[in-house]
């Protein structure tokens, strides 16, 4: 050790230089210890001050593997064992807080954490934790838009949708899951139709997407009879 005011003396246990201040213990000690040091000054003043030191095994720190979340929740919290260590972001728009492991969400991407144990010593142990946040409205395609003669209507089934599993929406729809649209029901030249579809990773985030059916007229034929 290496007071600011030199001169003095190292005492207690595992003091085996009270001159330098040179601490040693066996392999197999853990615990407290308390050390003093004392200082005398030339007009024979004294003071002395204790230092504390903890010795423990190095603690493996076991974070969650990868996790995910919505960019529609609010905030997210990573969890880790032990739990009173700090956490700090890497480079990233979703901040975390240092003590609670609670994290911001502000946009989608991937992001990584680190969670640190006694940092900056010895025994330091860190692990970290990639955190997915999903935007399922980008994810969510329901397909072109397309158009339809008047005179064509019927019933059709929309298809290419992305991601699977969705469900369909709007006028016409007589079937949600498969997309199945009667045609023939559609009041207006152009009909919006909804896919939304959940992420197959977290539950409850959802997307939208929309697509436009045009109902062409049928153009009817004008002409005249020319006299000949």
């Amino acid at each position: 050790f290496e007071a600011a005011n030199g001169g003095g003396i190292w005492t207690e246990q595992c003091i085996t230089d009270s001159l330098l201040g040179v601490f040693q213990t066996n392999d197999n000690f853990l615990g407290t210890v308390d050390v003093f040091y004392t200082y005398r000054t030339s007009l024979g003043c004294q003071s002395a001050e204790r230092l504390r030191i903890t010795l423990s095994e190095i603690i493996d720190v076991s974070a969650q593997r990868d996790v995910a979340a919505c960019v529609t929740d609010s905030t997210t919290r990573l969890l880790v064992t032990p739990d009173f260590g700090n956490w700090s972001a890497i480079n990233n728009t979703n901040p975390i807080e240092e003590n609670t492991g609670i994290v911001a969400i502000n946009d989608a991407g991937s992001y990584e954490y680190v969670y640190s144990l006694f940092p900056g010593t010895s025994c330091q142990s860190t692990d970290t934790v990639r955190l997915e946040v999903i935007n399922m409205s980008e994810m969510t395609n329901a397909g072109d838009n397309f158009a339809i003669c008047d005179d064509a209507r019927g019933e059709i089934t929309l298809q290419g949708a992305t991601p699977l599993g969705g469900q369909w929406s709007g006028d016409g729809v007589t079937n949600a899951i498969r997309g199945t649209i009667d045609t023939r029901t559609f009041t207006e030249q152009q009909n919006v139709i909804y896919y939304e579809a959940e992420s197959a990773v977290v539950r409850g985030c959802m997307g939208i997407d929309s697509i436009v059916i045009t109902v062409d007229t049928v153009p009817v034929a004008a002409f005249n009879i020319l006299d000949s």
